[in-house]
């Protein structure tokens, strides 16, 4: 998140566990949404291209992330890192004093305009990452997901998939679009 030097972004994934298993949200598709692609393009000779593969891919990607609970996306989009807790009290304050760029061993500040530079960074990727779900159930304005996005300023690419998202309305693109507009965006995958 604060390394702005790197060619490609750092993927994070997002899981839960909950009383009915687990659950993720990955970055693209996963192995799995990938084998299943291929089972199912690999039965006909003619299903075998690339892109329907990918398509296919996308598609199981959607379907295994659309029972992520609706209550760790909503967490995700106030989280903020100078309150989460760590497992160790030591691991916590190198954490925020190596994004603060403090000494280690110093006390942890209890806000820092790092913390939110990162918070904001957190946050619109969870707006990202709910944005499919949020769309499919007419969510994206009530989720504040536009404003969640608009805050991350220096994000320079945007892939979000909404092929065979059901539901979705034309006010959720626009809502895109205006939350990216302020944005430095330079590459923007629909």
């Amino acid at each position: 998140l604060l390394d702005k030097d790197r060619l490609q972004p750092m993927l994070l994934d997002v899981a839960a566990c909950h009383k009915h298993g687990q659950e993720i949200l990955t970055d693209g598709p996963a192995e799995s949404d990938w084998e299943g692609a291929w089972t199912r393009c690999n039965v006909g000779a003619t299903w075998g291209t690339k892109s329907v593969k990918e398509s296919w891919a996308k598609y199981l990607k959607a379907a295994r992330e659309e029972t992520f609970p609706a209550n760790i996306l909503k967490k995700g989009f106030s989280l903020e890192i100078q309150n989460a807790e760590a497992t160790i009290d030591e691991d916590k304050r190198h954490i925020l004093n190596v994004v603060a760029r403090r000494d280690l061993e110093l006390p942890a500040a209890e806000s820092h305009e790092a913390y939110d530079y990162v918070n904001d960074k957190l946050r619109s990727i969870f707006a990202v990452k709910g944005w499919r779900q949020a769309s499919e159930q007419g969510l994206v304005h009530e989720w504040n997901l536009p404003q969640l996005l608009a805050r991350d300023v220096d994000r320079t690419a945007l892939s979000i998939d909404l092929s065979c998202c059901n539901g979705i309305e034309d006010s959720d693109l626009e809502a895109l679009g205006e939350a990216v507009s302020p944005c430095a965006l330079k590459m923007l995958y629909i």
